[in-house]
């Protein structure tokens, strides 16, 4: 019996050590609608880089595939957008490089995660 209490006494959990968050990675789906100076783009979720401040938020940059629509006609690009997150909910400011004009078009938007 002695050696049974001496075993329990030798492991106790000491409740003030913080326990620290282990590094996760996962997949994510997400959908957002932004707009433009005559501009509208869907965008799915890409990969991204984020950095969680809280629980709830976070700030980071991501690939785009997007549904570009400008002046009426659709083609695929792919945007690169600053975005917050705040639980489920995201604001992304894509970026879409033209080609034709050397310069990059911006919209802005609000998208959901599905994951």
């Amino acid at each position: 019996m002695k050696t049974i209490l001496l075993f329990l006494a030798l492991h106790t959990s000491d409740s003030t050590v913080k326990k620290q968050r282990p590094f996760t990675a996962g997949l994510e789906g997400a959908a957002s609608v932004t707009v433009g100076n005559n501009i509208v783009s869907v965008n799915v979720g890409g990969p991204n880089l984020r950095f969680k401040l809280t629980p709830k938020w976070a700030v980071g940059v991501a690939a785009v595939p997007s549904l570009f629509i400008f002046k009426g006609k659709a083609e695929p690009k792919l945007g690169l957008a600053p975005r917050i997150d705040y639980g489920k909910w995201l604001l992304q400011a894509p970026g879409f490089y033209m080609a034709k004009t050397e310069k990059w078009a911006w919209t802005f938007g609000l998208g959901y995660k599905f994951l």
